[in-house]
């Protein structure tokens, strides 16, 4: 395995469709951090996550896409290879079969130079900066419509 990808068209089906589906698994395998209170706080920030926009004031864009690149990996063979971006292109071809042909977002770390650098370089557009769990992140968008 060089990587992998995930994405989805609509983030708040998504966690619906987790949540109605996975959701003992998934409370099985958190028992532990959930006994810690600190915990508590990160989970119930993570369950709105879908459906707050980012700090976008009120009327002042449009809304933010529903679709999102949730997650990309490539083991350090894998990497500068060029696997990173035919990932997401794959997800992008995806994307288009799922009906969708806006635009999609990805988060990253603020602070992480070498995602924020493969982001610009995949097309995405920086859109803002903002704390998701006390951590600076960097929003951005690609429209796949053009």
């Amino acid at each position: 395995l060089v990587g992998f990808i995930s994405g989805t068209a609509h983030l708040s089906q998504c966690y619906r469709s987790v949540l109605i589906h996975r959701a003992l698994p998934l409370i099985w395998f958190i028992i532990p951090a959930l006994l810690r209170p600190s915990t508590w706080k990160q989970v119930f920030e993570t369950l709105l996550y879908p459906h707050r926009e980012i700090d976008v004031p009120p009327d002042s864009q449009p809304p933010e896409p529903t679709a999102e690149l949730l997650s990309i990996v490539i083991a350090p063979p894998g990497r500068g290879t060029g696997t990173a971006a035919a990932l997401v292109s794959t997800l992008e071809a995806g994307l288009h079969q799922w009906g969708h042909l806006g635009p999609y977002r990805v988060v990253t770390i603020a602070a992480d130079p070498r995602s924020n650098a493969f982001y610009r370089k995949v097309g995405f557009q920086h859109v803002r900066e903002f704390q998701h769990h006390g951590v600076a992140m960097n929003l951005y968008h690609k429209d796949l419509s053009t």
